[in-house]
């Protein structure tokens, strides 16, 4: 009983506005009971039938990192920026569709800065996206200290591909995105809709930690 108390104290800090309504707290009590269900196994298969009755937008997140497979639920919203979270405290920050911010999944990830024209933070057509763009990373060090990294990328559109998120198929247009900066180098994966919306991407982290992301229940 602590440790919940405690991870709701973290969720509170960690959103930008911490809500007391009977939603945001609906919302913490969803978020245990399917942190319960992803951890019957180290990946589990999820059917709608399970996921049906959560009515709030919902993601699903696996890492080759610390953070192996997770249900989160955006538990707030300011303006682009969603901040989701998972029922046992491991949580993120989305800025449109490009994650800019971790807590408790060991990749102190502080910001994530793109122009503000680019097609990851506002839906774009793919047949609109540029063909470079830029991104700066801020990381926490070991020794409490901000680290920035700065790449610029090649954006590359391919053929669409048939994608299955828990039971339903798409045909999404699939984007690369390879990145540089320095000694650094990787590459993102963006499956897109005609109307530019992304509901599956390959997002790196930090070293070579990567995020596998489906969107299962959109937030519009």
């Amino acid at each position: 009983m602590a440790l919940k108390i405690i991870i709701k104290i973290i969720i509170c800090i960690f959103v930008f506005s911490c809500s007391s309504s009977s939603s945001f707290f609906d919302r913490l009590e969803i978020l245990e009971n399917i942190n319960s269900m992803s951890n019957e196994k180290p990946i589990k298969i999820f059917s709608r039938q399970e996921l049906e009755k959560i009515n709030y937008p919902l993601i699903e997140i696996q890492t080759n990192g610390i953070l192996k497979q997770s249900l989160m639920l955006p538990l707030s919203q300011r303006d682009n920026y969603f901040n989701y979270s998972s029922g046992s405290g491991q949580l993120i920050t989305m800025n449109g569709f490009t994650v800019t911010k971790t807590n408790g999944i060991n990749i102190n990830l502080l910001s994530v800065e793109l122009p503000k024209e680019s097609p990851l933070l506002n839906r774009m057509e793919p047949r609109f996206w540029p063909l470079e763009g830029k991104r700066k990373y801020s990381f926490l060090t070991h020794l409490n200290q901000i680290k920035n990294h700065s790449f610029s990328c090649i954006f590359e559109l391919h053929e669409k591909e048939e994608i299955i998120i828990v039971e339903l198929d798409y045909k999404l247009i699939k984007i690369t995105e390879n990145c540089k900066g320095g000694l650094n180098s990787f590459e993102n994966v963006y499956w897109v809709d005609d109307d530019g919306f992304i509901w599956k991407t390959k997002q790196w982290l930090r070293n070579e930690v990567y995020a596998d992301i489906s969107v299962i229940k959109p937030h519009f």
